[in-house]
Order: C-alpha cells, then structure tokens, then sequence
C-alpha cells in the first residue's frame, strides 16, 4: 500500500480473513513493525508470533531514531501484550522484551532458531580443503565467525578480542568472518588488525556459496558469534 492502512481498515480485513478461512490461531511471521495491534483486529482467533529482537529499542540513537519513533516503537511493542503467546529466538530478546513492555514472562516460550536440513556434520576431503584455503587465502588452522556487516556484530571488537588472546595461539590460528562485506568495511578492520601487527591473522572471505560455507563450518576449528 502507499499509505499506512487505518485501523478500522486492517480490523475489517483480518476479521474478513479470520472468519473466510476459520482460523483459530493467527500467526505473525514478523511482528516487528511500527503498527500498533488492536485486540479487535483479530476477533477470537488467538494470536501467536515469532519474536526475533527488538534491537531498535535498545539502540535507537544507532538506528538513527529521534524521540518521537524511539516511543512509537515502544507502543509498538508494548500493543504485542495483546499477544496470546510469543516464541522468542533467544532468552535476550525474550529477557529485553519484558523489560521494556512489562510483559507477562509466562507468555513467552523461548525456541531458539532452527538451521536448514543442509546444515550437516560432514568430513572434508583434503583435496577441498586445500582448495578453499587457497580461495579464501588462509594458511592455518581456524575460528570461523558467520555474521554480517552491521554495527550489531560486533566485528572490529571481535577483531580486537581475537589479536589479544595468547602469542601461542596467534601462530597456529586465523579469524575467518564468513559474510558479504563491503571494501571499505574490510579496510576498516584490517586497520584495526595492522595496529596490532596482525593483519594477516584475519581472513574476509566476502560472500560464499552454501556449499562453501557448510564446508567451511566443519573445517573450522571452532565458532565464535559474539553479537
């Protein structure tokens, strides 16, 4: 739509969907929005949703959020108690959540996130090992971080973290940040590491198919996410 729908017209709609297709639970995929929910939007279906985070109430001036949205969000979030459950990703953003809506606790169940099928324990044949290694350019063992180019990733403190762990593991391991990243970004971290005199013990292998990133994932020596 151009235009924001009023509430009266996404109350009409829903109870036309509601009651055309007798729906006794109603899903929200994504309830994270700026629309205030209404009790009368829904009818008697009971409403369920996945909650993922609520990051821009916790990061507003990040978000670049002045006052006014900053307090429309949280009405926002605060409309959700109307919510017959929540299905949290994570006992932080269920934890967050209530802090900021006074919630009920009891409401949400936290269910963490599922990987696709495709996600396996696998042995690589060296063969493909030494081949991505030459793509990607790493010449050691590996701590592997899939994420993304974002301020909420947390990547130049990861970077920090990673270059100040004992001398004795920087020799045998390299940081592989596995994600679709921007030259400039790059330069900025590598920055970070040359000031440490450890550039090269980090590793950008920019975007990578499924398949090189399952195989990167079994040959890493571990995981770190840090966001």
């Amino acid at each position: 739509c151009s235009k924001p729908l009023s509430s009266v017209a996404l109350s009409d709609l829903f109870n036309k969907i509601i009651a055309q297709y007798k729906i006794d639970v109603f899903y929200i995929t994504a309830p994270d929005s700026f629309s205030i929910f209404e009790k009368s939007w829904f009818g008697n279906a009971k409403v369920v949703a996945t909650l993922y985070d609520i990051i821009p109430a916790l990061m507003p001036r990040q978000y670049g959020l002045n006052k006014r949205v900053e307090n429309e969000y949280k009405s926002h979030l605060k409309s959700m108690a109307i919510f017959d459950k929540l299905f949290a990703i994570s006992q932080s953003a269920k934890d967050d959540f209530v802090n900021i809506t006074k919630c009920d606790p009891k409401k949400i169940d936290v269910i963490g996130g599922a990987p696709d099928e495709k996600f396996i324990h696998k042995i690589v044949s060296n063969d493909r090992q030494n081949e991505l290694k030459e793509k990607f350019k790493i010449d050691k063992d590996f701590i592997i971080c899939t994420g993304g180019d974002d301020f909420r990733k947390n990547i130049d403190n990861l970077i920090i973290s990673f270059l100040h762990i004992d001398k004795k593991y920087l020799e045998k391991y390299q940081l592989v940040i596995v994600c679709k990243i921007r030259e400039e970004q790059i330069k900025y971290y590598l920055d970070i590491a040359n000031k440490n005199n450890n550039k090269n013990n980090i590793v950008f292998t920019n975007f990578v198919t499924d398949e090189e990133l399952i195989d990167l994932m079994n040959m890493a020596k571990a995981s770190v996410f840090p966001s």
